[in-house]
């Protein structure tokens, strides 16, 4: 009798565990395959891209021009790529090390990397951070910077990791940022989004996170959502290397600001780690565009499908 009630405890106890892991994991974790982009990342946390672009726009169809140039004024690429707990719970003090990188002939001034919490973004954590300054393309900057968010209350949050204040030398205040889901996934600011401001927004989002934490096969949706008062297009994109002018395959181009999701056949694609990224162009004035992209990690795997581990630039580039 004392031995059955032993075992009853221990399965009582299985299961609360069970239970708790469930409470503690808003994503199930992938396999750690070879050319993961998670690997680097503590346990179930996502390494994202958030991104912002200001560049031409010379033939004014509201798009970035591919080869990009710098418009009027000054612009450039300035992406922080890092490790984040997507979705998941979390405690008071998060550190992130942020990785800066500025592409595409970048010639603006920056000094901080800031984090703030939605929905007024004040400031929980600050760091000084190099000016990322870049040559002409095709020269690439990349510097790190770690920034530790203290006070972040308990349960559903959304941070907004932001390098700021990116000073053009035209004046112009332009910045890099996003919108960080912890604690589980509310979607009253777009979801998981990368940003640009240049007096207005150009906000691109993943509303949900149904693509991540698991293996895709067959067809799936990238569920998109976009925000912006000028937004010309917004644009689905798979294993782009948008640093060195490729936009890789691009699966949609919608039209304003749109909201919906975009079928993708990952059948298209070998099994293994690739990226996806939702882009957002709107019209930043004088010949030009400002984006906001927010770019993730998928892995695919559908069976008998050739494996190479993916082959798009999982931010190589």
């Amino acid at each position: 009798m004392r031995r059955l009630a032993l075992l009853v405890a221990a399965v009582l106890i299985a299961a609360g565990c069970a239970q708790e892991n469930t409470r503690q994991s808003f994503l199930q974790p992938v396999p750690r395959a070879v050319g993961n982009p998670n690997s680097a990342c503590p346990r179930d946390w996502m390494r994202i891209s958030q991104q912002a672009w200001v560049q031409a726009d010379r033939d004014g169809d509201g798009r970035v021009d591919f080869p990009q140039s710098l418009p009027e004024g000054g612009g450039g690429h300035l992406h922080e790529e890092f490790c984040a707990p997507v979705g998941l719970d979390h405690g008071p003090v998060l550190t992130f090390h942020v990785d800066l990188m500025a592409h595409q002939g970048f010639d603006g001034e920056g000094d901080g990397v800031d984090v703030g919490l939605s929905p007024d973004g004040h400031s929980i954590g600050r760091s000084a951070a190099p000016s990322m300054k870049c040559g002409a393309k095709p020269a690439k900057c990349h510097d790190h910077v770690t920034v530790v968010a203290r006070g972040i209350p308990g349960g559903e949050q959304s941070l907004r990791l932001r390098y700021l204040p990116a000073t053009l030398p035209s004046g112009e205040r332009w910045f890099v940022g996003g919108q960080l889901p912890i604690g589980g996934l509310g979607t009253e600011w777009g979801g998981l989004c990368g940003k640009s401001w240049l007096g207005d927004y150009a906000v691109a989002c993943f509303r949900d996170l149904s693509l991540f934490g698991r293996p895709l096969s067959g067809t799936v949706d990238v569920p998109v959502w976009s925000k912006g008062d000028h937004v010309d297009h917004v644009l689905v994109h798979t294993d782009a290397r948008f640093g060195d002018d490729s936009e890789g395959r691009t699966w949609a181009v919608r039209d304003g600001e749109w909201r919906g999701t975009v079928p993708l056949d990952t059948t298209q694609l070998t099994n293994g780690w690739h990226c996806v990224a939702v882009r957002v162009d709107a019209d930043g004035g004088s010949g030009r565009v400002h984006t906001g992209v927010i770019e993730a990690p998928i892995l695919v795997d559908n069976p008998g499908q050739r494996s190479a581990n993916g082959t798009g630039s999982c931010f190589s580039s």
